[in-house]
């Protein structure tokens, strides 16, 4: 069975309770902010992966991506630089080395 949560205290009782509570009377305030989410209630849940992602999309539109998926885009760009490297080095060497023709290493008298 669900419980439902209590009103949001607004206006007038806003004013009494907060004044109830300053003569020391125990009193319950319930603020809009207190309704929201905050990072550390979606960690709280990100043992329970199906949930936080339904928070997380209602609450920020943002994705819980696993991990694996991370490491593996991770590797695929680096390859990616890796290989940009590699063409600018080749073009640089073939940029800096003039057609000169066949060199010689040694001669034999």
């Amino acid at each position: 069975m669900m419980v439902s949560l209590p009103p949001l205290t607004t206006g007038l009782e806003l004013a009494l309770r907060q004044q109830q509570r300053a003569f020391g009377l125990k009193v319950d305030i319930v603020r809009p902010e207190d309704r929201h989410l905050s990072v550390y209630h979606v960690w709280a849940l990100c043992d329970r992966r199906r949930t936080a992602e339904l928070v997380c999309q209602v609450v920020g539109g943002k994705w819980i991506v696993p991990l694996s998926v991370l490491e593996e885009e991770l590797e695929r760009r680096q390859d990616e630089e890796a290989v940009q490297v590699i063409k600018l080095h080749a073009e640089r060497r073939r940029a800096s080395s003039p057609d000169r023709g066949p060199q010689v290493v040694g001669f034999t008298f």
